[in-house]
Order: C-alpha cells, then structure tokens, then sequence
C-alpha cells in the first residue's frame, strides 16, 4: 500500500525512469539480461498490478497500492536477485519505507525462489 493517491502521470514518471514499459494500460519491467534466451522464458522480469480502494485498475488511473510481481513460472532463477534489486528501487522511488526485516528477509526468498525453480 502506498500512504497516499497517486495520479497516473506521477506513476508514469517514477516507472518509466526505472526502466518499466507502458502498454496503453499496464505496466511491465523488461529483463536486464541479453537476448537470446529459451522460449519459454519471458521477456519480462515483472509485471505491475495497480489497485484503488482495493480495486484493479489501469494506468490511466489513480492508484494507492502497487504490486510487483515475479513471473517465477517462465524465468530463470538467476534473475531472483535482479527483481529484488528492483523493489527496492521501486520503493525509495515512491517513498516507501524500508522493512526492519528487509536486509534479512532476501536470502531466505532467494533461496526458496531458486529450490523451486529447480524442482
């Protein structure tokens, strides 16, 4: 949740500096590594849901919460610590605050992220 309403051109600015890509509609991060990669795999590192009043909505409208999330089905493990990485920029960009556990918190994530990847 953010502590505040977000107009679509203030969310625009901080995603697009970034590096996410609009799609008339919504947003996505683009992965940081070089093509060419499996087919399966997608071309995107995250995807971005935006909600007001706990209610979905496009990028041509305000929001008060912003999800990032990992398509962990169709990407490589190694990008794991990438989209961490991203979050953090993400929420510095938007003024969020840091969680007591946030450094501690990363290494268990990766480390059942990757086992799942794998298995």
């Amino acid at each position: 949740m953010l502590n505040r309403v977000v107009s679509p051109g203030e969310v625009n600015r901080i995603l697009k500096g970034l590096g996410f890509k609009l799609y008339y509609d919504c947003y996505d991060f683009p992965r940081p590594d070089p093509k060419p990669h499996p087919n399966w795999q997608s071309e995107s590192l995250a995807a971005v849901s935006m909600y007001r009043n706990g209610e979905e909505v496009d990028a041509q409208e305000e929001c008060d919460e912003i999800r990032i999330g990992y398509l962990l089905a169709t990407l490589d493990s190694a990008l794991i610590d990438p989209y961490l990485a991203l979050l953090d920029k993400l929420r510095d960009a938007l003024g969020g605050q840091h969680h007591p556990e946030a450094g501690v918190a990363r290494a268990p994530y990766t480390q059942s992220l990757a086992a799942l990847k794998k298995g």
